[in-house]
């Protein structure tokens, strides 16, 4: 499932492109986070704990990382 799929379709992303004088990225902003985690929480093995390093980056107990999605502007 991709990440555009889960910020429509699990967020409020769409109701906050409502919201006047809030713009695009702003919204995306807001729901990064729990975008990644929902990413995250697809991508963590059973009993696999998980942990967001200094940098907000999900890593795994086996230490793999979790891919991230792009900080840009979507295209």
């Amino acid at each position: 499932m991709s990440h555009a799929h889960v910020r429509h379709a699990m967020t409020d992303y769409d109701r906050l492109l409502r919201i006047p004088g809030l713009t695009r990225e702003e919204a995306l902003l807001i729901v990064r986070p729990e975008v990644v985690a929902i990413v995250a929480s697809w991508a963590t093995p059973r009993g696999g704990a998980k942990a967001l390093d200094q940098r907000g980056v999900c890593v795994l107990e086996t230490g793999d990382v979790v891919p991230d999605i792009p900080t840009g502007p979507p295209v």
